[in-house]
């Protein structure tokens, strides 16, 4: 039977290191498609997620358990993510639409979902940061209000609040768009 997180942590924080590469080893995937739906960007990815290890293994002494230890990377990439993002924005980078793959399943019909998929992909991209990783961890990680507030570090009304404005901004940015994607939707209910 193999150790579970909670053992493994009991170990890293003990000083093994083959302890810690087994979760670095059960998490990195995880790891690396959180911060590369955020930032878009496999190397700036492979970036953030080799920090937050360090990190992660630096700060191990005092996680004391109150949540999972995936969780608990998660947040850490997350902020490092959005960090890394704000900074590039900052700087004048080129601008994520620039960059942006497809991240959409294709749409049935004339091959249109290799550009619908970079349209959504670019209006995502367009989001604030923080509505970004909101949007991102809600609604394509699928978690939950209470999960996405503990991998953010804020409130389930904050969570609530980012996600709303969010939508608001992608339904703004793909409203011509809004007949083909409303045709897949049941009459009354939200594509």
């Amino acid at each position: 039977m193999t150790d579970s997180d909670a053992d493994l942590v009991v170990q890293a924080q003990a000083g093994d290191e083959l302890a810690f590469s087994e979760l670095v080893r059960r998490h990195l995937d995880r790891a690396h498609a959180v911060a590369y739906r955020i930032l878009r960007d496999r190397e700036d990815a492979r970036d953030v997620v080799q920090d937050g290890f360090v990190r992660a293994w630096k700060a191990l002494p005092g996680f004391e358990g109150r949540s999972q230890f995936g969780t608990w990377l998660v947040r850490i990439i997350t902020n490092l993510a959005l960090n890394r993002a704000q900074r590039d924005k900052l700087r004048g980078a080129p601008s994520l639409e620039d960059v942006a793959e497809p991240v959409a399943p294709a749409v049935d019909g004339a091959g249109g979902g290799v550009a619908l998929g970079r349209r959504v992909a670019q209006a995502i991209d367009g989001l604030p940061p923080v509505q970004r990783s909101t949007f991102i961890l809600r609604f394509q990680e699928d978690l939950s209000v209470k999960e996405t507030a503990e991998r953010l570090g804020c409130s389930e009304g904050a969570v609530k609040a980012s996600a709303f404005h969010a939508i608001r901004k992608l339904r703004t940015a793909l409203g011509d768009l809004a007949g083909l994607v409303g045709a897949a939707a049941p009459d009354g209910e939200e594509a």
